[in-house]
């Protein structure tokens, strides 16, 4: 499912009604929500109209295809795919 854009911040007690487990993913020109049964692979990067979700639109260190996000038993996995590390909070690289 999509989510709009324009939408800045999830933040966690205004989460759209979904099951525990389910992903969302925020980008430049909006964003997607994956339930946790999907069999789907999220795909993010800057190459806007082949990838689910667009980030670092503008910035060139950003791969067209940067990453990947699914699901593996219990647990969202991201992959990275792109020729630089992911910073993820805390300044952890992936």
């Amino acid at each position: 499912m999509d989510l709009p854009a324009g939408v800045a911040v999830l933040p966690a007690g205004e989460l759209p009604p979904a099951p525990a487990g389910t992903l969302f993913v925020l980008g430049a020109y909006g964003g997607m929500r994956v339930a946790p049964t999907a069999r789907f692979r999220l795909v993010f990067g800057r190459n806007e109209p082949y990838v689910h979700v667009s980030v670092g639109v503008d910035d060139p260190y950003v791969s067209r295809e940067q990453g990947h996000i699914s699901r593996i038993g219990s647990q969202w996995i991201l992959r990275n795919v792109g020729r630089v590390p992911i910073r993820l909070p805390g300044s952890r690289l992936v």
